[in-house]
This record gives structure tokens, C-alpha cells and sequence, in this order.
């Protein structure tokens, strides 16, 4: 079942819905983009052949999905556990669809694997038992058929690797041919660029012993997923890579950043690029172009995500998502404030009663990162609070929130005179 990407939601729901009327198959056409209406859903594999005896000139067409194997899997795609198996068209790159026929049948090879594999009699051809022979020779027979359906695809020949590495003792059935896997050696230099790729952009932790086998066996163009938890709020990343046509170095092109806020129902997704030489066009908020370099570690492309603004030095100015606007591209639309605009980060700060004044250029620091950064407080009565902080530039001031992330009303901010009077009186007029 191949669907498109756009239609994931919609048809997880559609199929979660029928679950709770005991549909345990659907049937479908096998074609790239399959939609909601496309789904005949059955509660029993007896209506199958009712199906069937009932449209006999095509029934030979529809193929049959577990409906609820289908769900588990849309789930774990969902939870960012799980990388979905992405199809492109040659002459539409943009028109992304999943495969998720695919990816069920090697989840439901893999399950039937690990019970086989157990269970099997790796030493029948030591026995002297003609027919614990024969049942060996019949029993190993089917595992490696599985086996072989199952590394069809390079994710799922890695599987079947690692169930074979699992299960099967050595010196007794030697291994297929086609499990075998090529094991290219990368120099010291080649791996520590790859892995510096990974550094630079501050997401070490997605160079993992799995993408490495995959750099080894020199696959062209790598998706890899990386979910990542943010106090509360959770991210699942797609990472795309591309192999040096030269050598064994690999560039990160782009990630996707999926942003699940916590408490709220929708999530948010930006596609950053990296080390693009070709500067990406933008629009403004005035509806002009400009050309813009994207230039963001993983952390910064989460605060950014997020709703905080960031800033550039190299342009001296600061950038906001705009989640009101999308563009064509699928990417939400940016705001630019450049030096012009009048916002001055090192004058505002000065505007509120910090407790430890003399860590001011480390706070500015984390501000222009994004951070939603924790800093003490002094009130008129010198009582000291923790409070978040993040720029504010439409307003010339900062965004504050209190220990639990709430945002502090701006008539608490004057009372207790965490913010000066002179800022507090503008704020009052601009609200």
C-alpha cells in the first residue's frame, strides 16, 4: 500500500476509526497514492471472499493489508519510532509517498523470523536421523526464503543480518550470499569528516552505529531519522545525506524538524538546509525576495521552530517563523528584522532587574541562539524568582514566563519592578 504523504493523517484516521468495528483486513488497489476513498474495509477474511465472489472481473486487482498491523506501523511513524519507507517520482522529487505495504510485510517477516530463527535446528545436518535431517533441510529452507524476501530492501537485508548474527550458532549453516554484507573500511579522516558533520550542526547523538553500517555500504542518498525530547516538547528529525560521488564522504543536505509542543494537538514541521552555497530565496513580510543562508544547528532550528526568534550575526539581524504563512515549498514563512528595525538586545536587557547583572553578555548569548533561557530576578523588595526569558522584538522588550512557563503579566512586571518604569509605560501604551 503505497499512499501519499499528504494523506498520512488522514488515512491513519480513517483506518483507526474502522478498528473499533472489528475490521481486521482492507482491501485496495496497488497504486502510488492510494486515498481514503480507495480503502474497502473488512471486518473478517470470510467478507474477503464474499468480496471477491461478487466482483469477479477484478478482484484479482485488490490486494489485502492487516488492517491492524497497518495501524501499529502508522503509529510508530507517527511517534518518530519508526522511518517511513519514502518513494519519489523521477520528474516530481517534491511528491513524497510512503510504502507502507512494504514496510508491514518486512515488520510482519521480521516477527516470523525472530520465532523461526529461535526455535530452529541450526546442527540438523550433524544428525544421523534421516528425518531430523529432512525436516532441517524443509525448516531452514523456508527461513532463508523469508530471509530473502526480507532483504529486498537495504533496511530490511540489515534486518535479516542482524536476526541471522542473533540466531544462527557459528560452524553450523552457513551463510546465503545474499545476506552477506559489504564491509567497506572508511579511513580515520573520512569517518571523522562524516561525523563532523554531525558535530557542527550540534546532533552528535544522531551519528548512530546504524547509520555508519549504511556510510559503509555506501548507500547514495540516506533518510535517517532522529527523534529528540526537548523538556516536554518533542522532535522527530529526517536527516538526508548524500554520498560524495569521489569518495566515501557524506554531506547533510537538509533535516526535517517535525516539532510536537507539549499540550498542544498540532504539530509544527521546517525543513533547514545545510551548507547550501546556492542562498535560498525568501520572502518578506513585504511580499519582496530576498536570498537568505540557512545557517542553523539542530538546537537552534528547534528554538526557531518553537516560535523564538534567532539571530544572525552575519546579516545582524534577527529571524522569526511566521506560522500564519506557508510557502510553496511547504516550509512556513520568516520574518527579518535587520539592525534598521531598531532592535537592540544589550538596551533592552538593561530594562530588567537581573540578579547576577554581571552574566549579561552570557544571557544575550543564549537569547540570540533562541534559547528560552532561565534567569534570576530581583524584585523592588529583593525577593529573587527564576523566570524565562525570550526576545520580544515587535515590542522592544522580552517575553517573560514564570517557573511553570506561564507568561507573567505585564502588571506584575511593573509592580513588583522587574522591568523599569520607562519600558513598563511603552509596553502599557503598545498593548
Amino acid at each position: 500500500m503505497v499512499i501519499e504523504r499528504n494523506d498520512f493523517k488522514e488515512i491513519k484516521e480513517v483506518v483507526g476509526q474502522h478498528l473499533r468495528y472489528d475490521t481486521t483486513a482492507i482491501l485496495f488497489l496497488p497504486r502510488n497514492g492510494i486515498k481514503k476513498n480507495d480503502l474497502i474495509f473488512c471486518p473478517g477474511y470470510e467478507d474477503i471472499q464474499l468480496f471477491n465472489r461478487h466482483h469477479t472481473s477484478d478482484s484479482d486487482s485488490y490486494k489485502t493489508i492487516d488492517a491492524h498491523a497497518l495501524f501499529r506501523i502508522m503509529n510508530k511513524v507517527e511517534r518518530g519510532e519508526l522511518q517511513p519507507r519514502i518513494i519519489t517520482e523521477p520528474d516530481d522529487s517534491r511528491t513524497q509517498y510512503f510504502d507502507l505495504g512494504r514496510m508491514v510485510r518486512e515488520h510482519e517477516l521480521v516477527d516470523r523470523l525472530h520465532h523461526k530463527m529461535k526455535h530452529a535446528d541450526w546442527y540438523y545436518d550433524y544428525s544421523d536421523d534421516r528425518r531430523v535431517w529432512l525436516n532441517g533441510v524443509t525448516e531452514i529452507r523456508g527461513i532463508k526464503e523469508d530471509l530473502k524476501e526480507l532483504s529486498q530492501s537495504y533496511e530490511g537485508k540489515y534486518a535479516a543480518h542482524i536476526l541471522w548474527k542473533t540466531y544462527v550458532p557459528e560452524h553450523s549453516v552457513a551463510k546465503p550470499d545474499f545476506l552477506q554484507l559489504k564491509h567497506n573500511i572508511m579511513d580515520e579522516s573520512t569517518s571523522a569528516f562524516n561525523e563532523g558533520q554531525f558535530k557542527k550542526l550540534g546532533m552528535q547523538e544522531a551519528y548512530t552505529p546504524e547509520l555508519v553500517e549504511q556510510m559503509k555500504q555506501g548507500v547514495p542518498f540516506i533518510q535517517h531519522p532522529f527523534p529528540k525530547g526537548f523538556e516536554g516538547d518533542q522532535t522527530n528529525s529526517l536527516i538526508h545525506l548524500k554520498k560524495s560521488p569521489d569518495s566515501d564522504k557524506y554531506f547533510i543536505n537538509k533535516f526535517d524538524l517535525n516539532l510536537q509542543k507539549e499540550g498542544e494537538k498540532k504539530a509544527i514541521k521546517q525543513t533547514f538546509y545545510v551548507n547550501n552555497t546556492k542562498k535560498n530565496e525568501q520572502e518578506t513580510e513585504n511580499g519582496q525576495k530576498q536570498k537568505y543562508n540557512h545557517n542553523f544547528t539542530f538546537k537552534r532550528a528547534y528554538n526557531f521552530t518553537a516560535g523564538r526568534p534567532v539571530y544572525h550575526a552575519d546579516s545582524q539581524s534577527w529571524e522569526q517563523i511566521d506560522l500564519s504563512r506557508k510557502l510553496a515549498s511547504g516550509n512556513y514563512a520568516t520574518q527579518r528584522f535587520d539592525k534598521n528595525y531598531g532592535f537592540d538586545l544589550g538596551k533592552v536587557i538593561d530594562n530588567y532587574s537581573l540578579a547576577n547583572p554581571q552574566y549579561k553578555s552570557s544571557l544575550m548569548d543564549s537569547l540570540q541562539r533562541g534559547n528560552l533561557q532561565k534567569e534570576k530576578m530581583v524584585d523592588k523588595n529583593g525577593k529573587v524568582d527564576d523566570f524565562y526569558l525570550s526576545p520580544s522584538i515587535r515590542t522592544g522588550s522580552l517575553n517573560m514566563y514564570d517557573k511553570d512557563k506561564k507568561p507573567v503579566e505585564l502588571e506584575t512586571q511593573i509592580e513588583r519592578a522587574l522591568i523599569s518604569k520607562e519600558l513598563g509605560e511603552k509596553l502599557k501604551f503598545f498593548f
